[in-house]
């Protein structure tokens, strides 16, 4: 059943539909928002970003939720007088009114134009845009299971299932930053700091089923939105920290019966890459390298000059107990 403020649409002889690429009608429902206000800061003198991760400067915005479906009638007049009625149901609505699914509750309203597609004198296509300007996104954190691939230390199957796909600026050198300068005679130039570089991740969730798998969801709603980078650890690759900014996409859903799939679809910002230091010790707030201890605050937000470990200006940073480091020139 759906309904939709309250109103059941099988009373307009609305028939549920499937999405591209997917076999269910709703697609967005599991999304995960765009951060709201300004994620990071770009020094011109430095390399890549300064990323706004502390709790107080995480906002997440809404999500779009598409509902495909059918109108199917006997007659063109009777589809017609249908799709008034559900016009009129819609132009009602003075609020956030709640879109009941086989996939949960949602309290929305209707944001877009609706373009309904003729398939026959008697039936349409239809699909609705509606926005969910704060939707759930609670989740438990995924438990460590102190993997070598994944993310933060967590495998990707305890996370629901596999990496697929790391595609963009993997081996590429970033984009220089737009310089600042005032030139009339002549061209002027200014030599800049590279780009944060941005990777796009692809990953393929399976679960028993539809309440299993948004379980899983959940879980990388409570991951990728918690306060902090992250680590991704790939076979065959570097050991990145990394924090995402807009969002992530859930698609081509599939229920199979006796499986629910999908895939998951982020975009993320590289801030650095780490090093596994063997001999790392951290002990309130002494940091030991080798016997080596330096007073630190451990778990601040900005980078940590360490000029007395021989890093020669380097930034360092420390993370669950590993070193991420930026221009090495010596250590």
């Amino acid at each position: 059943m759906v309904s939709l403020g309250g109103t059941d649409l099988s009373v307009f002889e609305w028939f549920p539909g499937k999405h591209s690429g997917s076999n269910i009608y709703l697609k967005g429902h599991l999304d995960n928002p765009s951060r709201l206000g300004k994620t990071f800061h770009e020094w011109p003198g430095r390399e890549g970003i300064q990323p706004y991760v502390a709790a107080s400067e995480i906002r997440l915005g809404g999500r779009d939720i598409y509902l495909t479906g059918y109108i199917l009638a006997d007659t063109d007049l009777e589809c017609k007088n249908h799709l008034s009625a559900l016009y009129s149901l819609i132009d009602g609505f003075t609020g956030l009114v709640p879109l009941i699914t086989d996939f949960g509750v949602f309290q929305v309203y209707v944001k877009d134009t609706i373009s309904p597609e003729y398939i026959t004198d008697q039936g349409l296509k239809i699909t609705i845009v509606f926005r969910e300007p704060m939707p759930d996104l609670s989740g438990i954190m995924p438990e460590s299971d102190e993997a070598q691939y994944g993310i933060s230390d967590i495998s990707f199957s305890a996370l629901g299932g596999f990496l697929i796909e790391i595609a963009g600026e993997v081996r590429n050198r970033p984009s220089t930053k737009q310089p600042q300068f005032t030139s009339y005679s002549k061209e002027g130039y200014q030599v800049t700091k590279t780009q944060a570089r941005e990777l796009n991740i692809k990953l393929f969730i399976e679960q028993p089923d539809y309440s299993a798998f948004q379980d899983k969801i959940k879980g990388l709603y409570a991951l990728l939105n918690a306060p902090g980078l992250r680590r991704l650890k790939a076979v065959n690759d570097i050991s990145i920290s990394f924090f995402i900014k807009d969002g992530f996409e859930v698609h081509t859903l599939h229920d199979q019966g006796s499986s629910f799939a999908g895939l998951v679809e982020f975009k993320l910002v590289q801030t650095g890459v780490l090093m596994d230091v063997p001999g790392l010790v951290i002990k309130g707030s002494l940091v030991s390298i080798n016997g080596s201890i330096v007073q630190i605050k451990v778990g601040t937000a900005p980078p940590v000059e360490l000029a007395d470990l021989k890093v020669n200006g380097s930034t360092v940073i420390i993370q669950n107990n590993r070193i991420q480091i930026k221009t090495i020139k010596e250590i």
